[in-house]
């Protein structure tokens, strides 16, 4: 399943910990079962988003647990836009059949 996470430097944390944190993401691995698909630095809040996959909770988790202590993280689950349609269509029954 696709999710889309964001990264908002938590509140009292400077520049000083922008930097912490891009030293933890050097040497930082994904947890097994965690894919990235794309993840975007952004000049604004929230200040990164990771687009990624992942079939269990687990790894979701362990994102999370890993750098909450900098951020404040958001996880979001997530679709392509025509997809999203397909299913708003047959929840609300426009697709033809009794909803």
């Amino acid at each position: 399943m696709l999710f889309v996470a964001t990264l908002t430097l938590r509140e009292g944390k400077s520049s000083t910990a922008a930097l912490q944190a891009l030293r933890k993401h050097g040497g930082w691995e994904h947890p097994t079962g965690f894919k990235v698909v794309a993840d975007y630095y952004l000049s604004g809040t929230p200040e990164i988003i990771v687009i990624f996959e992942a079939d269990i909770p687990e790894p979701i988790y362990a994102f999370h647990l890993n750098w909450a202590d900098l951020f404040d993280v958001r996880v979001h689950p997530a679709m392509p836009l025509d997809q999203a349609i397909k299913a708003g269509r047959l929840a609300y029954g426009l697709d033809g059949t009794p909803g």
